[in-house]
């Protein structure tokens, strides 16, 4: 593990192309990772946990709409209970999972900032002093301190979030099927 250099931490660079997303979201990971392993896989589950939940939810409410339409036979409410209960019971374990969730994105958040914010201190007292007198490394420093607080984060909870999102589509395709 090498020191990281203040100008290198969030070098700003005109070109914004989506080629240099699987760089900044390694480094938002490496960083989240280093900040908070538990927290992040924690978080990483239950979106997957909620996006395989989203899928079933989907096809259980699918279920009931048939039965409640005569496409099994007769409509009764014996045939509709297995599957409005399970409805229900699925409904609130993906509450459960999207409050849990978000509780400790919110503790991962906090954990990544301070972990960030430590990186950019530990960057910032390791350089000359000549070097705050260049207002190109003041700005630098400023644009550290202030991405250190939100962007990994942000980038890990978009990814966990298509992670969630991209297993329950690929479970509702599966089921579907």
């Amino acid at each position: 593990f090498e020191p990281v250099q203040i100008d290198q931490l969030f070098k700003h660079n005109g070109t914004r192309a989506l080629r240099r997303f699987p760089e900044l979201f390694t480094r938002a990971l490496r960083i989240t990772w280093r900040a908070a392993p538990l927290h992040l896989v924690s978080t990483s589950i239950l979106q997957i946990l909620a996006g395989v939940g989203l899928a079933v939810e989907v096809l259980l409410a699918k279920q009931v709409l048939m039965v409640m339409l005569g496409e099994h036979g007769p409509v009764t409410v014996h045939g509709a209970l297995p599957y409005v209960i399970a409805l229900a019971l699925v409904t609130a374990c993906l509450q459960f999972a999207t409050t849990a969730s978000m509780e400790i994105s919110r503790v991962l958040s906090g954990l990544v900032e301070q972990y960030a914010i430590g990186q950019v201190v530990e960057a910032a007292t390791g350089v000359d002093l000549l070097d705050y007198e260049r207002s190109s490394f003041h700005d630098a420093l400023q644009r550290a301190q202030a991405a250190a607080i939100t962007r990994p984060v942000q980038m890990v909870n978009g990814l966990t979030g298509m992670i969630g999102t991209l297993a329950g589509k690929i479970d509702a395709g599966q089921r579907s099927e």
